[in-house]
């Protein structure tokens, strides 16, 4: 009886551990930013991101997944500022174009961006690690639609650039950078090439020596800037495949624990 209270008691902690992991929101508008205004560092949470316009420049922090539904319209950029972030199906507007940067990812690891579009500014990525850039389309800017600086291991996929730069893309003192399209690169006269690898393009170094800060996208003004799209169900939310595997490495242990019971009564003789 005392091995069976055990094992209850080991099964009731592990659910409320693995509910506790990752909060579920559906939400829109100023609950939204509520939300992420609030949310602590630490704290896991996974967002379904309704139909909506923000207006303001939107900070997201570590431990948060954002997957939104309808596309919904972000205005004044966003700034990703964390570890273990994932952004899913969102368009951003950036008015007038060149204004302000679309995306900034700065000191920040283990990031997924998939199914972006982006109207009028580009994304930034400066001292991070372990990047992936999936579906992302950059239209009407007149820079490069990704700027990469100091950066390890990032992974773009499916990138289109419908803007007016002579090149898509610009690195500099990066290391391990992948693209699997057929994108026109410039990097600066530090970077070395073999840390890129490309399909079918060779990047044409840049002759000027850059900065050793991270160079931001200047914009229209002349101001530098400081600033398939279906709902997941089931098994395709974001996060929700990593709760089943951790559920399920839950009920190995609790069986292996049965099992160990098991045979301890039995040598026993109980």
């Amino acid at each position: 009886m005392k091995y069976t209270i055990t094992i209850i008691l080991l099964i009731i902690l592990i659910q409320a551990t693995l509910l506790q992991a990752q909060e579920t929101i559906t939400t829109t508008g100023d609950e939204f930013l509520q939300i992420l205004q609030k949310k602590s560092e630490n704290e896991p949470i996974h967002i379904i991101l309704q139909d909506g316009t923000y207006h303001d420049e939107v900070t997201i922090k570590s431990n948060t997944i954002i997957y939104g539904i309808q596309s919904p319209t972000f205005y004044g950029g966003i700034i990703i500022d964390g570890n273990n972030i994932q952004l899913y199906n969102v368009k951003i507007d950036i008015i007038p174009p060149g204004s302000t940067l679309a995306i900034i990812i700065k000191d920040s690891s283990n990031i997924i961006l998939e199914n972006i579009t982006i109207n009028g500014g580009p994304i930034l990525v400066y001292n991070s690690s372990n990047i992936i850039l999936k579906n992302i389309t950059v239209n009407s800017t007149r820079f490069p639609g990704i700027t990469i600086n100091n950066t390890k291991n990032i992974n773009i996929q499916k990138y289109n650039y419908n803007g007016n730069a002579e090149y898509s893309m610009y690195v500099c003192n990066s290391e391990n950078v992948i693209i699997d399209n057929n994108t026109s690169i410039r990097t600066c006269e530090t970077q070395d090439l073999q840390e890129i690898t490309l399909e079918t393009v060779e990047p044409v170094r840049e002759t000027a020596t850059p900065s050793s800060k991270p160079t931001l996208p200047i914009g229209e003004s002349g101001a530098q800037s400081t600033q398939d799209q279906r709902p997941p169900t089931g098994d395709d939310r974001p996060g929700i495949r990593g709760i089943y595997g951790a559920m399920l490495g839950a009920l190995v242990i609790i069986l292996a624990l049965i099992a160990a019971l098991h045979y301890r009564r039995k040598v026993r003789g109980e």
